[in-house]
């Protein structure tokens, strides 16, 4: 089986899979002539987003018994999700986004309360917050320089050995 739920052989889905409940609708492919439709679409993600938490299985131990407990975790919106939510595909949302004016601030709209829920969630702890800040480009850098150029000369002391390097060809 691969991660879409699909027999790897036969290309069918396997007995039991939900992932297609996901939907907000069903039946034909939705079209989106307008701003409004498209905002009501991501509303409904948005919404079952926070009506869907995710569970995780905390066991514990009662009198000698493992027990088990089901712990709801944020569940953290993304752009995929939402494209799955509301049946378009990735490249055709990075299409409007480029070559759909009327649809252009519904889109931005959309992108904000996504990165805006994650980094929120990722604050409070509630999300990773080392995959949301990777996820969302926010990176800690160490600009290694001097006076703005890069360090030409460096001496390793290893112990009874010392490795001069002072070529930037030759890096150490």
């Amino acid at each position: 089986m691969n991660n879409d739920g699909k027999d790897l052989q036969t290309g069918r889905f396997v007995q039991g899979n939900e992932f297609w409940k996901m939907r907000s609708r069903h039946g034909n492919t939705p079209e989106y002539d307008s701003p409004e439709k498209l905002k009501e679409a991501c509303e409904d993600y948005f919404e079952w987003v926070s009506k869907a938490p995710l569970y995780e299985d905390k066991v514990g131990f009662y009198e000698g018994e493992a027990v088990h407990t089901a712990v709801s975790k944020m569940h953290a919106m993304t752009i995929g999700g939402l494209c799955i939510f509301i049946d378009v595909t990735f490249k055709t949302w990075t299409e409007w986004r480029k070559n759909r004016p009327d649809l252009c601030n519904v889109i931005e709209w959309a992108e904000s309360v996504i990165k805006q829920q994650k980094f929120a969630g990722a604050a409070a702890g509630l999300l990773n917050a080392n995959i949301i800040a990777r996820d969302l480009g926010l990176t800690d850098k160490t600009d290694v320089t001097s006076a703005g150029d890069k360090l030409k000369y460096v001496t390793l002391d290893m112990g009874d050995k010392k490795l001069d390097q002072q070529d930037e060809d030759n890096p150490v």
